[in-house]
């Protein structure tokens, strides 16, 4: 009588989740979001996968489950028949039409166990593909709401969950279909008896949707200590040697034990209210069949339900009461999937993420498109080369929640302001200022990685459009005050995105090492081209580091340079040396900025940022009127 219920994946556990903490705008988020326009892209996308799962997993799997009562009446009838002396054949083929029934089930299941699990990874393939162009394309500030190691948890999490939902979107329209079939079955042998089987179904559904919002409130709790709890350890296992250095060990494992006491708390709360509901969703069957048991005795006295009868209700109470089961499980995935859609959305806005789905094809059995392609940083052309850059009152101010809040002031804004200055080929373009100034903010936002909110950036004459497209290499490098270096060689991270088969990459790589000064380190036997730099350059100097982001970007010979204060990790002798071997290096355009006094008398142009505000004051007569 009891259904066999197809092993669909559940909505996760305390196990599942890996969530980072969750913005304070999150909340109000997911409850507007729509998760329709996103949905429907990954349908379109693996449309044949989706519809099988569909029709497998969420239709077929529920309508197939009025089969077996109907079977078992008439077999319990056949029986009944057989006692009274009737011919047992009836009975014989009704048990072979139940082993037939039950040969078909185990096909199914397979079917659907390989199916449904594979249109969710393709789902969540898609999504984590275009989440990630939408990062690496990104020119918003900040690029990442939280740490790298909480975005890597929403690439893996939130996207299997709307993965896991698409293939759920079928569930009720075959619940639909079995919950009015079975009632109307139940109604044409018994009217009474049908209204008492499906009455504790209802109020268990009624139960379930009512405890939904205490549950999705636990569950961003739970997300938020988990979150809290992997941020912590991610800082303790970076800064392990500092810990130690310190003699702070017990106090970092207090921490510790703090965050993972709050995740527990909150994730037990979580479990504890998901269990509830699920076991009054689980249990339903067993007090509706009672139910339905004491209001059939009338009529089975009566004789008006026999034995088929009763095995008949007994069969679809269980289904309906797993039914009701599916139908919190369902509920609750689309609360989840609006969370994790929301999340997404502050990495990435939800429109990109459907465009990006919209143009991509995701096979299973076959390499994505594009996938054994790698795409080269191109070669310098006559269209690269700067001769006149121009800015006109470029202006960026950052959000007062991203100041600490001893700098959220009305009568102060952080940023730069109006900035205008021209920039000439072949000039070397100092900017000074004390710390904080805003010397970073105006070389970022000259290239493009903070968003400027007003002002012009031209040229050779022609204003640029998007600075973040446009300032790459062979027209523009950038080197920061802290590079990125990736775990790898040194010169695996210095010629990174560089095509291997360009003629001349041994010539651009001994010329870059030249201009950053590496050769008298590799000369020296301090450095070699396959000595590792560890994570995040830590196996190397802090000025070896420096360096190699130096000649990362020469290697792609660009015509502008836009550097961010070597002096942060270079003696002053060293970042002479280096400057004086670019300049005497050919007619190149620099844009640096530095304080130190020998830097200084190098350039042509000296630009002054105070609190933001900007001025030349060194320079041609032309270049100051301007």
């Amino acid at each position: 009588i009891a259904p066999v219920t197809v092993a669909r994946n559940k909505a996760p556990t305390e196990t599942d989740i890996g969530f980072g903490p969750s913005d304070p705008t999150t909340t109000d988020r997911s409850a507007t979001v729509s998760v329709w326009p996103v949905l429907g892209g990954l349908i379109r996308a693996m449309r044949w996968w989706w519809l099988g799962s569909v029709v497998m997993a969420g239709f077929v799997g529920y309508v197939i489950g009025l089969v077996p009562g109907l079977v078992i009446r008439r077999f319990l009838d056949a029986a009944s028949s057989m006692a009274r002396g009737d011919d047992p054949s009836t009975l014989i083929w009704l048990g072979a039409l139940i082993f037939m029934f039950g040969v078909g089930r185990g096909i199914h299941m397979a079917i659907t166990a390989t199916i449904e699990p594979t249109t969710q990874t393709m789902g969540s393939g898609m999504l984590i593909a275009a989440c990630f162009s939408g990062v690496m394309h990104s020119r918003r500030y900040p690029a990442l709401p939280g740490s790298p190691g909480e975005a890597v948890s929403r690439f893996r999490d939130d996207t299997l969950v709307i993965g896991r939902f698409a293939t759920w979107l079928g569930d009720p329209f075959g619940q639909l279909a079995l919950g009015v079939g079975a009632f109307v079955i139940l109604w044409s042998r018994d009217p009474q008896v049908a209204v008492a089987s499906v009455a504790p179904i209802i109020l268990a559904m009624v139960v379930s949707q009512a405890a939904s919002g205490p549950v999705q409130r636990a569950r961003q709790a739970a997300q938020s200590g988990v979150a809290s709890v992997t941020d912590l350890l991610g800082d303790v296992f970076a800064g392990a040697a500092v810990i130690a250095m310190s003699r702070t060990s017990e106090h970092v494992i207090a921490r510790v034990q703090q965050h993972g006491d709050t995740r527990r708390r909150a994730a037990l709360r979580e479990v504890l209210l998901n269990q509830s509901v699920q076991a009054l969703s689980r249990n339903v069957a067993t007090l509706a069949s009672g139910v339905a048991l004491i209001v059939s005795v009338p009529a089975i006295i009566d004789g008006r339900l026999t034995s088929g009868d009763v095995g008949l209700t007994l069969s679809y109470v269980t289904w309906l009461a797993v039914l009701a089961g599916f139908y919190g499980d369902f509920v609750l995935q689309f609360r989840q999937a609006r969370v994790a859609l929301a999340r997404l959305g502050e990495l990435v806005p939800d429109t990109h993420i459907s465009q990006q789905i919209a143009g991509h094809r995701l096979g299973i059995w076959e390499p994505a498109k594009g996938a054994n392609r790698q795409e080269w940083l191109p070669v310098e052309t006559g269209d690269n080369l700067v001769s006149d850059l121009a800015v006109c009152g470029l202006t960026f101010s950052f959000p007062a929640r991203d100041l600490p809040n001893d700098e959220r002031k009305p009568a102060i804004a952080a940023g730069i302001f109006g900035a205008t200055f021209r920039v000439r080929a072949g000039s070397f373009t100092v900017v000074i200022g004390r710390a904080g100034s805003g010397k970073t903010t105006l070389l970022r936002t000259l290239m493009g990685l903070l968003p400027a909110s007003s002002g012009s950036i031209e040229w050779n004459g022609v204003e640029v459009p998007d600075p973040g497209s446009w300032f790459v290499p062979p027209r523009a490098g950038y080197v920061s005050q802290v590079p990125r270096l990736f775990t790898d060689t040194v010169r695996a991270n210095i010629l990174s995105g560089t095509d291997p088969a360009l003629l001349d990459l041994d010539a651009r790589l001994a010329s870059a090492l030249h201009l950053a000064t590496l050769d008298r380190d590799i000369g020296a036997g301090l450095l070699s081209l396959t000595s590792p730099v560890g994570p995040r350059g830590l196996r190397i100097s802090g000025g070896q580091a420096q360096r190699v982001g130096v000649a990362r970007m020469l290697v792609t010979r660009p015509s502008l340079l836009v550097v961010d204060d070597l002096s942060s990790a270079l003696d002053e002798a060293t970042e002479a040396e280096l400057w004086s071997r670019l300049i005497s290096s050919g007619p190149v355009t620099i844009v640096a900025s530095s304080n130190r006094p020998n830097v200084i008398e190098m350039a042509d142009q000296v630009i002054e940022v105070v609190d933001g505000r900007c001025r030349v004051i060194r320079g041609s007569r032309s270049q100051q009127n301007s």
